[in-house]
């Protein structure tokens, strides 16, 4: 019982270092299958018909079996498949050294055999990584010359002349060569190896982090749905309300509280428009549809048209003193409509997420922006400076992707995840540049609008790269003619 569980344990271990082997370099099942079961019929019916030994022909007939079983690998039960590459060195060690090491001897050394002992050697080479083709070199040819001496032959004296130095000399040169050959092939199969390894990985490591972004993406969008709920609610909700008691009360109630409640009708469709507008919007830029429309506009209007409605809109419930004092013929060129979105969306922000009693300041000045030593060009700078509660600097390079809100906005303001995002692909295809930064808990927002002058009051927006689709097309030339 010990002796069975002893060999029990020592086929197993020899199974697994077999395993590995074929691991690392491979196993050619079906091509040795299936050359071996052209080569052994061929063989036996020769030796059939030449009279030739017994043994040789039932040591073929075993080698076409084996060979035939290795072919049907994939048949085999699974438990039993654990073994298959022990049973692929078995039979390499013999159909080649074994059979044509006791055909070797039988022959005497015949010329017929010391050729086709050498091709097997050679194919071993082929088949085998170094170590292994050693291994089984000596175990295959061991195991021939004992079974040579177990059925009772003797080799009366060995033989001596040119073929026998021949065959030694080709012996040795195929198992030196080989060996050094095989050597080669695996280094290049451990190199292949690791390089698959390392492509793995970076391909598991991409997977996880597109993993990553997806979850990170689908969160963000759980979220925006969530406070999208929210913003269309409120809104919605208010001017039903109101409405409702517009109708309702129209007859008892006093001409000035008719036209406040009005007024907050008013107000919040307006908000609903342009939480819509906005999601229309971000939708064009996805299909890469924004068209710019070009005309001349004066920077202080528009700036003193957003303070205005912000006063009306967002400044209901909480008091922030605004302080900004306009530039003397502050005019570019560029999109009216999308440049006020611009700064409508950062001022609201900061608005919205200012403390009550505090400060919001709103500046524009003349500026430059450099690009290298030689190409500077005459710039606007847009600047507000609030009280609020800021942006974390780690969150600076993804707070402007669509769904996504600061840390600090989620539990003190809320939002829709929009309003940046939406300043972030604007800001691009108006050629503007946008920064911001936190100075003595002082939140810091800047804009920066290149601008030539051909003559005294002429403004334009465009860069020297031009980036509207609207505008692709035309030649720079004529872009930079673009006066008043």
């Amino acid at each position: 019982m010990q002796k069975a569980i002893n060999l029990a344990f020592w086929i197993k271990a020899l199974a697994n270092i077999a395993e590995n082997r074929v691991k690392k370099y491979g196993a050619s099942y079906y091509t040795f299958s299936i050359v071996g079961l052209i080569n052994f019929p061929i063989a036996i019916i020769y030796e059939i018909y030449t009279k030739s030994y017994l043994t040789g022909i039932i040591i073929r007939i075993i080698s076409l079996i084996l060979c035939l079983v290795l072919l049907f690998h994939k048949q085999w039960p699974y438990k039993l498949k654990f073994y298959l590459p022990l049973y692929w060195f078995s039979v390499i060690i013999f159909t080649l050294p074994f059979l044509t090491t006791y055909l070797l001897l039988k022959n005497n050394f015949s010329l017929e055999w010391l050729i086709n002992f050498n091709i097997g050697v050679m194919i071993v080479i082929l088949l085998l990584d170094s170590i292994t083709f050693l291994s089984v070199e000596a175990i295959g040819i061991i195991l021939g010359l004992l079974f040579f001496y177990v059925l009772g032959n003797k080799i009366d004296s060995w033989p001596t002349g040119y073929q026998t130095y021949l065959f030694f000399y080709m012996f040795l040169c195929i198992t030196i060569l080989g060996t050094i050959f095989a050597k080669n092939k695996e280094i290049f199969n451990h190199f292949k190896e690791k390089t698959l390894n390392e492509v793995n990985e970076y391909l598991e490591t991409q997977v996880q982090s597109r993993t990553a972004e997806l979850e990170h993406a689908l969160s963000a969008k759980t979220e925006f749905l969530n406070n999208m709920s929210h913003e269309i609610r409120t809104p919605t909700q208010g001017f039903t309300n109101l409405s409702e008691g517009l109708v309702e009360h129209w007859n008892i109630l006093e001409d000035q509280r008719k036209f406040d409640l009005a007024k907050q009708v008013a107000t919040n469709a307006k908000r609903l428009s342009s939480l819509l507008n906005h999601l229309l919007d971000l939708s064009k830029f996805q299909a890469g549809k924004m068209i710019m429309k070009l005309e001349k506009i004066d920077l202080n209007l528009i700036i003193l048209k957003m303070i205005e409605e912000a006063k009306i809109l967002y400044m209901a419930e909480k008091e922030v003193l605004i302080n900004y004092t306009p530039l003397k013929d502050a005019f570019i060129l560029a999109d009216k409509e999308r440049i006020g979105q611009v700064l409508r969306n950062l001022f609201v922000n900061s608005i919205k997420f200012s403390p009550n009693n505090s400060t919001l300041t709103v500046s524009l000045s003349s500026s430059e922006i450099t690009y290298d030593d030689e190409n500077k060009c005459e710039a606007y700078h847009f600047a507000i400076k609030d009280e609020g509660i800021g942006i974390p600097e780690n969150e600076l390079y993804t707070i402007f992707e669509v769904f996504v809100q600061s840390s600090k906005t989620k539990t003190k303001a809320g939002g829709t995840g929009l309003g940046l995002a939406y300043v972030k692909k604007l800001s691009k295809l108006i050629m503007v540049k946008f920064g911001q930064k936190i100075m003595n808990k002082v939140q810091l927002l800047t804009l920066l609008f290149q601008y030539r002058r051909p003559n005294k009051w002429t403004a334009i927006i465009l860069l020297p790269k031009i980036m509207s689709k609207y505008l692709q097309n035309l030649p720079l030339k004529l872009l930079n003619q673009l006066t008043f």
